[in-house]
């Protein structure tokens, strides 16, 4: 089967990556992404990130996440294979963390998409979810 870069099918007009930027500011900020799958929004929030580590237990996903990775945040990201059980992290090590999950059920020609995004000095900052 012949690999394609990824593509915005899902956030078509970039609605997801804006929601998340009205709920937190990444500008500079060390991000952790639970969550991450093939990287689809990890792209966007690296543009405007200091660093971003993201993880996945889809071990292909996360592999896609790499190969279409852009060279010019390659700096910036890094995938890793993982659960939330898993992976360990200091909590200072991060100023942001964040959470998505994206549900479709297409026989109820439903899609919703939840997020949370926490802040290293508070708890839950920002929940937000969206259905169509």
């Amino acid at each position: 089967m012949e690999q394609r870069p990824l593509t915005r099918v899902l956030d078509p007009e970039g609605a997801h990556l804006a929601a998340l930027r009205r709920l937190g500011d990444f500008e500079r900020r060390s991000v952790v992404e639970l969550g991450c799958g093939d990287g689809r929004l990890t792209v966007g929030i690296a543009a405007d990130a200091a660093r971003v580590l993201a993880f996945d237990p889809d071990a292909e996903a996360v592999e896609r996440a790499r190969r279409f990775l852009p060279a010019e945040l390659a700096e910036r990201v890094v995938y890793r294979v993982a659960s939330g059980n898993e992976i360990e992290l200091e909590p200072a090590s991060f100023g942001l963390a964040l959470f998505s999950w994206h549900f479709a059920e297409w026989s109820l020609r439903t899609s919703c998409t939840s997020w949370a995004i926490w802040s290293g000095r508070s708890s839950l900052a920002a929940p937000y979810s969206t259905c169509r």
